[in-house]
């Protein structure tokens, strides 16, 4: 029993851990036999485990590995490919262990057991955690970043947001990028904003669809401009009104509306 106490301790000593990215831990052990003898250049099993809470406590993560020792006896490995992603783990709910099992015939027979607290190690991953833990989710039709969220991915955490006014009522194409950057055009909420833009037609359609929650329209016929261009004369239109005919193709010295977009 006393030597394998002494061959544990030689293996935790020796243990090196250290955060890699991008998502992956790096684990150094030095591998010894019953006898203390060093096992050199020769392939061992290994079992690696997280556990929560105590040394005896349930795993968050496992994985097995089959590495070769150097002619020091060292092995490296990289923690990170088990059935779990290390991004995956509540690292807020601490604390975690790092369970090492170790066959040194290479097998699963594991005979070498070794338990030791993670510290400072997985701040990295622990700040990946804390990113989605507070990342925001958002949907359509709600207030945000100076106008209304008309759009968003599948996670709800990025969108395409609609100012809630026009930024112009008659201006031809080529002012139209100038009238969305010009704070004076924005409420006091979009005024906050610098990356307005004039948005193109396919979000422009978005717009046509979720008029009635972005707001601000009138209910006469009104085209507005999007950015998407079909040649150097004439570019793409949308009656925000008119069901029937969203869209159409104008000369870009026509006067029309503007509304600015942004993205988030």
């Amino acid at each position: 029993m006393r030597k394998i106490v002494i061959i544990l301790f030689a293996v935790l000593l020796s243990s090196g851990l250290y955060a890699q990215a991008p998502l992956n831990l790096s684990y150094q052990a030095v591998i010894r036999d019953g006898s203390g003898n060093l096992i050199t250049n020769h392939l061992v099993g290994m079992k690696i485990s997280i556990l929560q809470g105590t040394t005896t406590g349930p795993w968050v993560y496992i994985e097995t590995l089959t590495p070769t020792t150097n002619a020091n006896g060292l092995v490296t490995v990289e923690i990170g490919g088990g059935i779990v992603n290390l991004d995956e783990i509540d690292w807020a709910n601490g604390p975690f262990y790092l369970k090492t099992e170790t066959d040194p015939t290479g097998g699963s027979d594991y005979s070498i057991v070794g338990i030791s607290q993670l510290l400072t190690v997985p701040y990295a991953l622990h700040a990946k955690t804390a990113e989605k833990i507070t990342e925001t989710v958002h949907s359509i039709g709600e207030s945000y970043g100076g106008g209304i969220v008309f759009y968003v991915n599948s996670t709800g955490t990025h969108g395409l947001i609609a100012a809630t006014q026009d930024q112009s009522a008659s201006t031809n194409w080529y002012d139209a990028q100038d009238n969305c950057n010009n704070p004076a055009n924005h409420t006091a909420e979009g005024k906050e904003y610098s990356d307005w833009r004039l948005p193109t037609y396919s979000e422009i359609l978005l717009v046509y669809y979720q008029s009635g929650l972005i707001g601000g329209f009138t209910t006469s016929e009104i085209f507005y401009w999007s950015s998407t261009e079909l040649n150097t004369t004439h570019a793409r239109g949308i009656n925000i009104i008119s069901y029937g005919t969203p869209f159409s193709t104008n000369d870009k010295t026509m006067l029309l509306h503007v509304r600015a977009v942004r993205a988030f």
